[in-house]
């Protein structure tokens, strides 16, 4: 997968989903920018996110719901 080496990982809304069940909750996998209007994000996973900003590099990042 890209996903490993690539420099700024970020996931987006529902993609978060993705990241955690397919390459779980391991540091290296964590990706570097979480963001999006949320709305497809399950909450669990979101959770797990912002509890890891005050103890990782991630950053979680509202972003305004786009197409409406």
């Amino acid at each position: 997968l890209v996903y490993f080496i690539a420099c700024l990982k970020v996931a987006v809304d529902g993609g978060a989903n993705f990241v955690m069940d397919q390459l779980g909750k391991a540091k290296p996998q964590l990706p570097d920018i979480v963001t999006g209007d949320f709305d497809s994000i399950r909450s669990d996973v979101l959770t797990f996110y912002k509890e890891k900003v005050s103890k990782s590099k991630v950053k979680v990042v509202y972003s305004a719901r786009q197409g409406s």
